[in-house]
Order: structure tokens, then C-alpha cells, then sequence
């Protein structure tokens, strides 16, 4: 009976000593990795000249010349956005918030 007691207490005074050091490893990130998990959420697949877009909802698409050229803006008005592009063929850019991709039309 006396060893159960030292293991309970053993085992209650390991979980309170390690339960505040996950906590504050939760709350210790930075805000960079804060930012990269909302950037996470949108993405952008391209299908021939239309390019969809998820988890953008109000947001705006910008579309970027190889020369750096803004050549069109899109508004994303959902969380699941198809734009077809009419762009002449080429490789552009595609920004939405903080996420960016090139693309290649064919």
C-alpha cells in the first residue's frame, strides 16, 4: 500500500510538472508561424487557362506579368473560386493575400 501511494504521488507530481510546459510550447509560437498557418488554408490549382481558388473568400487575386506587371485582378467572392483567364499564353504570376505560385498557360 505504501509503494501505491509513492507511485499515485509520483505520477500526480510528473503531471503537474509537465502539463505548464505544454502549454506554454503552444503559446510560444512566433507570429511568422502564425502566418504560415493561415497561408496554409489557400491554394490555387491550374487547368489549362482557368485557375480555382480555395479558402480565399474576399480577397483579391492579383495576376503578375514575368516582368512584374500587374495584368489582372480578380476578386474572390467564395471559399471555392474558378476564374477563367484571358491572358494570352505565357507564365505568370498568381498572388492571393500572402500566397503566391507561377503558373505556365498553354
Amino acid at each position: 500500500m505504501k509503494v501505491t501511494k509513492h507511485i499515485v504521488l509520483a505520477s500526480l507530481a510528473l503531471v503537474l510538472v509537465a502539463a505548464p510546459l505544454r502549454a506554454e510550447s503552444v503559446w510560444s509560437l512566433s507570429e511568422n508561424q502564425l502566418e504560415q498557418v493561415e497561408t496554409q488554408e489557400v491554394r490555387i490549382y491550374v487547368n489549362g487557362s482557368n485557375v480555382r481558388v480555395t479558402g480565399a473568400a474576399k480577397q483579391t487575386m492579383y495576376v503578375y506579368s514575368v516582368t512584374g506587371e500587374c495584368v489582372a485582378t480578380y476578386r474572390i467572392d467564395g471559399e471555392d473560386k474558378t476564374i477563367a483567364l484571358s491572358q494570352p499564353k505565357g507564365v505568370y504570376i498568381i498572388k492571393v493575400g500572402k500566397v503566391a505560385r507561377k503558373i505556365s498557360l498553354r
